[in-house]
């Protein structure tokens, strides 16, 4: 341990890139849809030995990290997204008074903010 840290604190980062994205090559097979990259990756967890785990996603790691806790895994504790388009209609609702027409709760689809949206929609290939 570094920076004088104990080493019961200690814990593993498991990075998984998803089926044909960043270092991954194209899946064999079709079908790779967010309940099956869950399971997949729930299966590499218990593969590696990990009785527990949490999982954290952006993108669209929120939306497996949603089907992850959907599917009521037991060994996993807890779950982090940081895209908020992906929570339940359910828990929104929760949230608010009163639900806003559907439209203004859409981004806007072109100004300066969608430059990353844009690039993976038109670039087919990976950046390396």
């Amino acid at each position: 341990m570094c920076f004088g840290g104990r080493a019961r604190d200690a814990f593993h980062l498991v990075l998984p890139t998803l089926p044909g994205y960043g270092f991954s090559g194209n899946p064999a097979r079709s079908g790779w849809n967010p309940a099956r990259t869950a399971r997949a990756f729930h299966e590499l967890m218990r593969r590696l030995g990990h009785q527990e785990d949490v999982s954290q996603g952006g993108d669209w790691g929120s939306v497996i990290s949603q089907v992850l806790a959907d599917q009521r895994h037991k060994d996993l504790l807890g779950m982090h997204v940081n895209m908020p388009g992906t929570v339940p209609k359910e828990i929104v609702r929760r949230l608010r008074t009163h639900d806003p027409p559907r439209a203004a709760c859409r981004p806007p689809r072109s100004g300066p903010t969608t430059g990353c949206s844009d690039e993976l929609r038109t670039v087919l290939r990976t950046l390396r």
